[in-house]
């Protein structure tokens, strides 16, 4: 079984910079995930946007047995080089936002689409 088409894309975010290049993922896909370098002890949210120009970063539903939840999508510092899934905002932009600003380097982020 396979998994469709694959597209990967790429964004960096420069030294002290809180947000990185905007990816246009071309149009919408099933799949989402985010490859996380190295990191330091910051969170990253993912911001998306229909028209390039206003991001906003992802709520997600978190339910329970008693009530469901939205919460802010947020990537803690020990997803460190892992591959994170991201939920699935059906927009065309896709920014990656640091809390604390990238700090000496200039760090890549892939976002892998299927």
């Amino acid at each position: 079984m396979g998994y469709g088409p694959v597209a990967v894309f790429t964004a960096t975010m420069s030294s002290s910079a809180t947000f990185s290049e905007a990816i246009d993922l071309h149009h919408g896909w099933s799949h989402l995930h985010l490859g996380v370098p190295t990191m330091a002890s910051s969170s990253l949210y993912v911001t998306t946007s229909c028209d390039g120009e206003t991001y906003y970063r992802i709520i997600q539903e978190i339910a329970s047995t008693t009530v469901t939840v939205n919460e802010t999508f947020r990537i803690d510092s020990s997803a460190t080089q892992r591959c994170v899934s991201i939920p699935n905002p059906s927009a065309r932009y896709i920014k990656i936002e640091s809390t604390s600003g990238i700090t000496d380097v200039i760090t890549t982020f892939k976002i892998l689409c299927t």
